[in-house]
């Protein structure tokens, strides 16, 4: 790889917004877990045994603990299980990847509403009890709703590890009724009022729809600005200090959004950013999570193509953007792919930085649906979902080959 000082001015920008947007927020956590609230004096670790001898703490670490240790085996026995299938099954291939990654397109708000549609005291399966005699149960205060979380889990998320597991193989290888809600398979009475009356008294789900279109459009753009030749600078240069700074890129890619939620909202809020869209964009624009993932594929370019261009007399830019960004091309595409699938349904963020309705973006809206009102709140479901499945679907190749490539150095 080459030495050079023009590193910088791929890196620079993306480094000054991980820095304010997540190394800022995360150093304030650290500082401040070790300082007493109110007095400000040094607490040492007064606050971590605060937190650790605190009931409802131990408990959540314990119900994660325990989701951990059944979601996860059955996860990866489970994929493990398909992928071997259809890596022997190439025939059925296309179908069944199709078929497993489609739930990662589908927004989390659809996934809420389809759970409380089955799950509700008045959804789909306490009719079907109710019908045979049965007592209903109230699946989301009792135990049952651990065994839903962990299908719900495993289902969203099945596709993701068979693509891994797939990636791998390769290569080895090579080296209401009754006050119900009821279910049918196809309409009885096939209807567009619940499209009429979506789009002519529910105006709100304009709003929302292009407040998730222009996070989306801002994120993404963001991630084209910054990602794309941030990814390239770690990829095709040499420079001090350039594995630290990678690895605090991995590092925060693989941090919760919890864990930053607090310190983030007030850099925002200090930044005058709070109840506008931007407070959800700024942070997303320089996502790490992007530049991991395009690194890969950049590392792929070969080394000798670079030094002709060079030795051809191209400017470094030029060759960032008539080379690495033709044949980065697949990785960039599947970094836009998972980021808009993310942002589209972006709850957390939307729920934190964004009090004021009008600045929802759609992933908000479902939530507030109720059984009342189920029709309108299944066509705003369809309504939303469409444009994850057709960005899914014309992508699929490159998410295909952008998970596979987490899986193996290039």
């Amino acid at each position: 790889m080459t030495t050079d000082k023009t590193a910088k001015y791929f890196i620079a920008v993306s480094l000054i917004g991980t820095g304010v947007f997540l190394l800022l927020p995360y150093a304030y956590v650290i500082v401040n877990s070790f300082i007493k609230t109110g007095s400000g004096s040094f607490a040492g670790l007064d606050n971590y045994g605060a937190v650790l001898g605190s009931e409802a703490f131990m408990t959540a670490m314990g119900n994660t603990a325990l989701f951990m240790a059944v979601s996860v085996p059955v996860i990866l026995a489970l994929s493990l299980l398909i992928s071997v299938y259809i890596y022997e099954n190439p025939h059925l291939a296309g179908c069944l990847k199709t078929s497993f990654l489609i739930p990662m397109a589908i927004p989390v708000t659809s996934v809420v509403l389809m759970w409380r549609f089955l799950f509700d005291d008045n959804g789909i399966i306490n009719g079907v009890l109710n019908a045979c005699g049965m007592d209903t149960v109230n699946w989301m205060n009792t135990g049952a709703a651990f065994w839903i979380l962990v299908l719900s889990y495993v289902w969203k998320n099945l596709g993701y590890n068979i693509i891994l597991w797939l990636a791998a193989l390769s290569a080895i290888m090579n080296d209401q009724a009754g006050g119900y809600a009821r279910w049918a398979l196809l309409p009885e009475d096939p209807t567009w009022e619940s499209y009429k009356a979506l789009f002519l008294y529910e105006p709100g789900f304009f709003v929302l729809f292009w407040n998730s279109i222009k996070i989306c459009a801002g994120v993404l753009a963001g991630h084209a600005i910054f990602a794309v030749p941030c990814a390239y600078g770690f990829a095709m240069y040499e420079f001090k200090f350039k594995k630290t700074l990678f690895t605090i890129y991995i590092i925060f890619m693989m941090m919760p959004f919890q864990v930053l939620m607090l310190p983030e909202y007030m850099v925002l809020k200090n930044l005058g950013l709070i109840n506008t869209l931007w407070a959800v964009i700024l942070p997303g624009a320089f996502s790490t999570f992007p530049v991991f993932i395009m690194y890969n594929f950049f590392r792929g370019i070969p080394k000798s193509v670079i030094e002709a261009a060079r030795m051809d007399g191209a400017r470094e830019f030029a060759v960032f953007l008539k080379i690495g960004v033709p044949a980065g091309a697949s990785g960039i595409a599947a970094s836009m792919v998972l980021q808009f699938l993310e942002y589209w349904n972006a709850v957390e963020q939307p729920m934190i930085f964004l009090a004021k309705e009008e600045t929802w973006p759609l992933s908000l809206y479902l939530p507030s649906a109720g059984m009342e009102s189920l029709s309108v709140s299944l066509a705003a479901a369809f309504i939303s979902l469409a444009p994850s499945l057709l960005i899914f679907r014309l992508g699929q190749d490159s998410l295909e080959a952008g998970i596979s490539a987490t899986t193996f150095k290039r």
